[in-house]
């Protein structure tokens, strides 16, 4: 999502840390704080507490990410900012990113299994089963082959610079 800034606002108008300006755009970018817990081969090991993750969500009561016995999440990331052991540092990914994963990982699936129970069922009484056995059988082959389509997708994703989480700034340093 980009949104253009005249030049001469551009100059006055201070630009929150939540954001990146990329080429006269501003960037928004979702952002969340963590703990370097390690460093090694130029990536940071990053653990960030999921309550702070989720204490914003409309979601967080039903999602069962919060009911975990393990609380913490680590995520890797490149040490772009030369970040030591104990940095309290921000790790962000673009807004935009993450809707569209999103949509594919919820809408996908559901897709699958509706159009896989419709074309099922469809197919079942032109070679004589009951719909309900084709629905079934439908609905199951496109939802495994939508969750391996998703797995697919992900990892093409993962080489992608737009979906990668971001080290954006150090907070506080372990000194």
């Amino acid at each position: 999502m980009f949104y253009k800034i005249p030049k001469r606002k551009r100059k006055q108008k201070k630009i929150e840390l939540a954001k990146e300006i990329v080429k006269g755009y501003i960037l928004v970018m979702l952002s969340e704080n963590g703990i370097v817990e390690e460093i090694k081969e130029g990536k940071a090991i990053v653990k960030v507490e999921r309550d702070a993750a989720c204490k914003h969500c409309s979601a967080r009561g039903t999602c069962g990410v919060s009911f975990g016995s393990n609380k913490e999440v680590f995520i890797e990331v490149e040490n772009t900012l030369n970040a030591k052991v104990g940095d309290r540092v921000e790790l962000s990914v673009p807004s935009g990113s993450l809707v569209k994963i999103a949509f594919l990982v919820y809408i996908l699936p559901i897709f699958s299994l509706l159009f896989g129970a419709y074309e099922g069922a469809q197919i079942a009484l032109r070679i004589g089963l009951t719909s309900s056995v084709g629905s079934i059988l439908g609905a199951l082959f496109l939802l495994i082959l939508s969750f391996y389509l998703l797995k697919k997708i992900d990892k093409s994703f993962r080489k992608k610079e737009a979906y990668k989480i971001r080290m954006t700034r150090i907070l506080s340093t372990n000194s």
